[in-house]
């Protein structure tokens, strides 16, 4: 049997029959399985740093999907997200692709399609983490940058800085490969 991934997924979702299906599904797969029936609960959860993935309902009382993955940003910028809904609403899918949701499920979908949908999420989430490590030790190596606030930085100038790193370790590879 494969082992679980080190990955924590949050859903949320009104319908606690479908949290259950939800939680049945993915907790053979990731380590932490996270569910909550309301956006309150959601936002309260001490430990939304930790948390790879949401999935969220569209439509729910009291917040809405999308209203709740701006709050969960806040709290965890960066967090994926893939929306499930009942409902085909073209307004939420284009609100839910402005916000960079990963994928949009209408329900009922099958359990292949959003287990897929998800597992490709966590996949992209990994190597999204592998690469700030990458740049935050190449950028540390290369540059006097302080990391921390290079995600701050105009893009214009995180380009230059990046193609004065690469320019950099270049040199320093061929001028290793010439001394040979």
């Amino acid at each position: 049997m494969k082992e679980k991934y080190d990955a924590g997924i949050l859903f949320v979702d009104d319908e606690p029959e479908i949290l259950g299906q939800f939680r049945k599904m993915f907790a053979p797969l990731v380590d932490r399985v996270v569910t909550f029936q309301t956006a309150r609960e959601a936002l309260a959860y001490p430990n939304l740093k930790c948390m790879d993935l949401a999935v969220l309902d569209l439509h729910m009382p009291e917040v809405d999907g999308i209203r709740l993955l701006m709050d969960l940003r806040k709290a965890s910028p960066g967090l994926p997200c893939v929306f499930v809904t009942g409902y085909g609403d073209k307004d939420a899918v284009q609100a839910a692709l402005r916000l960079g949701a990963e994928d949009f499920l209408d329900k009922p979908f099958h359990p292949d399609a959003l287990r897929n949908c998800v597992m490709r999420a966590l996949e992209k989430r990994f190597y999204d983490k592998l690469m700030n490590g990458i740049l935050e030790l190449f950028i540390y190596d290369y540059t006097k940058l302080d990391f921390r606030n290079f995600n701050k930085m105009p893009l214009a100038e995180r380009e230059r800085a990046l193609e004065a790193a690469l320019g950099l370790a270049r040199m320093k590879l061929l001028a290793k490969t010439h001394c040979a």
